[in-house]
């Protein structure tokens, strides 16, 4: 995950990981790879290798949901209903 306040910023820190996963050996998968843009004006697409990074609205890191409004909303909702089935899972189980 990478976070930046200006595009050329991000787009800059994308080519520098690329370079380091060479010299490493390693390779980013620009099938795998997908952006986030939160409150963001630019509309211009990222590019990895000169493939457009696919866009879109939400993904999950670490448990928690990252959305382009940046809200919590959906975060909070999904560990509400994440514990009301872990609860009633729980509650089936015992004696």
């Amino acid at each position: 995950m990478m976070y930046a306040h200006r595009f050329s910023d991000i787009n800059a820190k994308l080519h520098d990981l690329r370079k380091l996963a060479a010299n490493a050996g390693l390779e980013i998968s620009k099938h795998k790879t997908k952006e986030v843009r939160v409150y963001n004006r630019v509309d211009s697409a990222l590019i990895l290798e000169g493939e457009v990074i696919e866009a879109t609205n939400e993904f999950t890191c670490l448990g928690s949901i990252i959305s382009v409004n940046g809200g919590s909303d959906e975060d909070v909702n999904a560990r509400i209903k994440k514990a009301r089935h872990d609860f009633i899972k729980n509650r089936l189980k015992s004696p």
